[in-house]
């Protein structure tokens, strides 16, 4: 999904309709822990060429498969994902005091791939894993333990600075 200059100029109304699969490289994840690859990528949207603002603005929504690793266990899982991306891509360079969120176009060819990374690492979770508890993995002296798990033990258990207060109470009872 990349067009340049001249390609946007030429088309017949400035607009571009997009409805396509998306095949990322092997090494779009390789800067995250998150996500190991992402599969079925899809992307619907539009695209819009502003000749006076020398701007491309495209909105698209993007569903797919990413695969992330359980956090438990390591195993691969496949994670289904739908996100909505409104970007702007721009052929002059821009100053300082115009806005931020924006990207700069070099060599006059705009390519979709880096925006939609971005897009599906937003939609990556931090945690997810599909263990059931009784699987949970434990050890001589310690175990993996749910939040519940714990904190339902951190509220069981007494202070030892205050154990002798407690007895003195339970005493007077």
């Amino acid at each position: 999904m990349k067009w340049t200059r001249s390609e946007l100029l030429r088309s017949e109304n400035l607009n571009i309709d997009i409805d396509a699969d998306v095949t990322l490289p092997q090494d779009a994840f390789s800067n995250t822990d998150l996500i190991d690859s992402a599969k079925d990528v899809h992307a619907v949207g539009t695209g819009f060429f502003d000749e006076e603002e020398d701007r491309f603005y495209v909105q698209l929504h993007i569903d797919g498969i990413m695969c992330v690793k359980d956090a438990i266990s390591g195993t691969p899982l496949d994670i289904s994902f739908a996100t909505d991306i409104a970007d702007t891509y721009v052929f002059a360079p821009i100053s300082e005091d115009e806005e931020e969120d924006v990207r700069v176009v070099t060599d006059d060819v705009i390519d979709l791939t880096p925006s939609i990374v971005d897009a599906i690492l937003l939609e990556a979770p931090l945690q997810v894993s599909e263990v059931d508890e009784a699987d949970y993995p434990s050890g001589d002296g310690w175990q993996v333990m749910t939040e519940a798990e714990y904190l339902r033990q951190k509220q069981n258990q007494v202070d030892p600075r205050l154990a002798a207060l407690r007895e003195l109470m339970e005493e007077k009872d």
